[in-house]
């Protein structure tokens, strides 16, 4: 296992690119202030604060930053004066080029209204006047505190958790900043995440916060693993609060987790994340989402982030555990949003800004159909998201139909899947509206009576993986879910997501490439060769390789939503190929198994 910090997703374009192997990176630098308190905030690029209101108070000992004692005076209707900067928001524009959410369109039908969504963060100013209308009274928990009050920062720089609850949910029509993608959620804070604080006890917060309240709907995770190109696999503690969270939360209709992506995408060969957005040659490697194993739990929304041109930025993750995107700065353009002090920001972005926009969204579904399962919203985000950079050759073809259907020929147009931008944008109005006519097909049923049906098969192979010479050498096994194994009966019908366990033994598991093939033939690029750590085999100076071990490791695949098991041709044949793709080591493909899951 390789070691394993808990970072936060994001960065302020025109600065640096993001990092999340140190907490010190992002320039939402993570570090601890003299004072003790925890870290994650932003600096530079700030639009004018929010007057504060008077009579200001320390909430700890010691803290840099002062609370008012009373909310700022709001103005019911008026204009948000930041909205108009809030891009984000507005729908896309096809023939500009540009995308957008469309939340403007949503908010007509609803705005998040009645649904509570909690942020697993750093500190979250819950007192700013543009998020304390949506703050539940004693529903929000400080960890630095240890006690059920508003998890505030202490430096101007402790910025992140409050730019990402402002995202979600700033109140909107008050004539303060902008809006939140749901400006009427009720939002909950868990500061879990403090810089400088050992992994283990990050992961301790952490699954205590997904099960601290059962009222939570949604939780919205703007962090992840190291991106470093190793295997991160997910804690044991966090998996299970999940897994419960699906089974229990919502009155078994299920908890939603959405989690980001990661900004791991340009690494140069010393490790760096530092390279130049506008020379992309610098890259030397890409870490992949499928290399962070809390991306690969099922259950999981993860959540992708391009541009305002549909673009992936350089440092974007590709995978093909992606369900949909949100929006990110470009390098000019930043996102809007709140910032510590009762002032605002033009300058977030990365996964971090993405994840609250696809949280947002899912929390103007429940408003709008509160009876949907979990799975339910999965599929609707998949149906409804924009496809952006329709040209881009990652696309490809699902057994998925569009929605609003489409029909080319006398059949349905299917959508597509991307590993670089899963289904594509997050649609707000599109979404909402499909959830207010929504009719099962291939998720769950509306409501918890729909179980999840799952099967799996496992082979041993015992294949050896030689090096490559001219070309990559794959090596293939097949595995058969034709319906003539008595195993077969337990299969869904439909698929809604497959899991590969993967176990090979390697001295430097980067080598490997590893793909699946459906029936159908469409190919899940489950993992590409790359450099771990920053460093070449044997690490910097002939130290242990620290890609860590491909031992029963878990790949999720999003491809297949709504394809067959047996595939159009009714043999069921399903195929996963591995290749070592750099001289120099040989190792033994020991075992896989192959699961579905769906209805």
């Amino acid at each position: 296992m390789t070691h394993r910090n808990i970072t936060l997703e994001a960065y302020p374009p025109q600065t640096q690119q993001p990092s999340r192997g140190r907490f010190v990176a992002l320039a939402l630098a993570l570090t601890l202030a003299a004072t003790g308190c925890g870290g994650g905030g932003g600096s530079g690029g700030t639009m004018p604060s929010v007057p504060a209101a008077p009579n200001p108070a320390p909430v700890i000992a010691g803290c840099r930053l002062l609370y008012p004692s009373a909310s700022q005076p709001t103005q019911a209707g008026a204009v948000d004066p930041l909205l108009a900067a809030q891009w984000h928001l507005q729908p896309a524009d096809p023939l500009a080029g540009t995308m957008g959410l469309g939340a403007t369109l949503a908010w007509a039908r609803a705005q998040g209204r009645g649904v509570r969504v909690a942020v697993i963060d750093g500190p979250v100013e819950t007192l700013h006047s543009d998020l304390s209308p949506n703050a539940v009274p004693g529903g929000s928990f400080d960890y630095r505190l240890g006690s059920a009050t508003a998890p505030l920062p202490c430096t101007s720089r402790e910025a992140h958790g409050t730019a990402v609850a402002g995202i979600l949910a700033a109140a909107r029509s008050n004539g303060l900043a902008g809006a939140g993608v749901a400006p009427l959620a009720s939002v909950v804070a868990y500061n879990a995440i403090e810089a400088g604080a050992r992994a283990e006890l990050t992961l301790q917060r952490i699954a205590n916060a997904l099960g601290r309240d059962t009222a939570n709907q949604v939780y919205n995770l703007s962090w992840g693993s190291d991106d470093d190109g190793a295997l991160h696999p997910a804690d044991a503690n966090v998996a299970a609060a999940i897994a419960q969270g699906m089974r229990q939360g919502r009155g078994g209709l299920g908890s939603v987790y959405v989690v980001a992506s990661g900004n791991g995408g340009c690494q140069t060969v010393d490790g760096r994340a530092d390279a130049d957005p506008l020379d992309p040659t610098r890259c030397q490697f890409r870490d992949m989402t499928g290399f962070d194993g809390h991306l690969n739990l099922p259950g999981t929304f993860t959540a992708c982030a391009v541009d305002r041109q549909g673009r992936l930025p350089v440092w974007g993750e590709e995978g093909e555990n992606l369900l949909v995107c949100g929006l990110s700065g470009d390098g000019a353009q930043g996102i809007t949003t709140l910032a510590p002090g009762n002032g605002t920001r033009a300058d977030f972005g990365g996964a971090s800004a993405a994840a609250p926009m696809v949280s947002g969204v899912i929390a103007l579904i429940l408003e709008a159909r509160p009876t949907l399962s979990w799975r339910d919203i999965r599929l609707i985000l998949a149906e409804t998201a924009r496809e952006n950079q329709p040209d881009d050759p990652s696309w490809a073809a699902t057994a998925l139909d569009r929605w609003p259907a489409q029909w080319l020929g006398g059949q349905p147009v299917r959508k597509r899947f991307s590993r670089r931008f899963g289904f594509g944008v997050v649609d707000a109005a599109a979404a909402v509206e499909r959830a207010l006519t929504f009719q099962p097909s291939i998720g769950a049923a509306v409501g918890p009576g729909t179980a999840i049906r799952s099967c799996e098969k496992t082979r041993s192979p015992g294949i050896t993986l030689s090096d490559p010479g001219n070309t990559l050498f794959w090596q293939s096994d097949t595995l058969r879910f034709d319906g003539s194994d008595p195993a077969d009966t337990d299969c869904p019908d439909r698929i809604e997501w497959v899991e590969v366990m993967f176990s090979a033994t390697h001295p430097y598991a980067a080598d490997l490439q590893i793909e699946l093939i459906s029936p159908d033939g469409r190919v899940s690029r489950l993992a590409d060769s790359r450099v771990c750590g920053g460093v070449g085999k044997g690490g910097a100076s002939g130290g242990p390789d620290r890609c860590g071990a491909y031992a029963g490791w878990r790949f999720l695949a999003n491809r297949h939503l709504g394809e067959s098991l047996r595939g159009d041709s009714g043999q069921g044949n399903w195929t996963l190929r591995v290749a070592d793709a750099v001289v120099g080591d040989i190792g033994t493909w020991q075992s896989w198994t192959l699961r579905f899951s769906g209805r």
